[in-house]
């Protein structure tokens, strides 16, 4: 995947390609540090930078580097900014993209907790109308955000600081906490609709799915710190075997997933990872172990 190039770059993308090169930014953001260090400097200030350059606020780190990939685009070809919501929420897909995935991941789940749990007609349609207001409730904070800003020039610093200050709120709801999260009208109505043995069933399946998946990730960072730290087929199995039965996160935020299973690995207790690995794996794990210690946006 092609990265947009930075000012400094004297090769010139068409301007077809801004829309590739701002969604490569998620991307690029996390593989390339010191150019987002740069490119946030040059838009949002040094002491923006500084707060990303940190590492502290991983989703933000993302949101102000695909906006600043987009200031950049339109800087070089000279082409109107499209509006905030655009800006942080679309990652290169259009209005019509966005709204149409953002409903069918919402009917999905419906549908899932229908054949998971058993729902009767009345259970379903309350459910749909409930997740049908959290759609509109957003739809509206969309708008609102739009109001409030489109008198900013997003091309100004300090305008789109101001900009993001207001966009910030719905920027987490959608990526983080997501539209049905904890204070959501379907959440309440799913509390009040279920039956206290479809709860029972509910919470059993929702803790199933998020094991299976904490699984999967730990299994992948695994596999991704053997490129540093190269592991014996016995030491993998017994690293693996230690790191399932630890505990899992209950909550995690949207563009932290791919920290999880590194995050779970690093508390694996020294005493045990002394016995399975050698001296100088032990040494190298000990500085793996202090990146992710740290991180926050992960509940457990």
């Amino acid at each position: 995947m092609r990265t947009l190039s930075l000012r400094n770059n004297a090769s010139r993308e068409p301007p077809s390609a801004i829309e590739p090169a701002t969604q490569a930014a998620f991307v690029t953001a996390q593989q390339h540090p010191q150019r987002l260090y740069a490119c946030c400097s040059r838009w949002f200030g040094v002491t923006a930078a500084r707060v990303v350059r940190s590492f502290q606020l991983p989703a933000m780190i993302v949101a102000l580097f695909a906006a600043a990939a987009c200031q950049e685009a339109h800087a070089q070809f000279g082409i109107q900014q499209r509006d905030i919501i655009a800006m942080y929420l679309f990652n290169g897909q259009d209005e019509a993209t966005f709204k149409n995935q953002l409903e069918s991941s919402c009917n999905l789940r419906v549908k899932r907790i229908f054949e998971v749990i058993g729902l009767d007609a009345e259970q379903k349609r309350k459910l749909d109308f409930a997740i049908r207001g959290d759609i509109n409730r957003l739809y509206r904070e969309m708008e609102f955000v739009r109001h409030q800003t489109k008198d900013l020039n997003l091309q100004d610093q300090a305008d789109m600081q101001k900009a993001w200050q207001v966009m910030q709120p719905l920027y987490t709801k959608v990526t983080s906490t997501g539209i049905v999260g904890d204070d959501s009208l379907f959440e309440r109505v799913l509390e009040s609709t279920l039956t206290s043995e479809q709860q029972d069933d509910y919470r059993a399946y929702m803790s199933e799915r998020q094991r299976a998946e904490v699984d999967g990730l730990t299994r992948l960072a695994l596999a991704e710190l053997e490129k540093s730290i190269p592991l014996l087929a016995e030491q993998r199995q017994q690293i693996i075997s230690q790191a399932l039965e630890l505990d899992y996160p209950r909550k995690i935020q949207r563009g932290m997933e791919s920290m999880v299973g590194f995050l779970r690995l690093s508390k694996l207790p020294d005493e045990e990872m002394q016995e399975i690995l050698d001296a100088e794996q032990y040494a190298a794990f000990q500085k793996f172990k202090q990146q992710y210690l740290r991180l926050g946006g992960i509940g457990w």
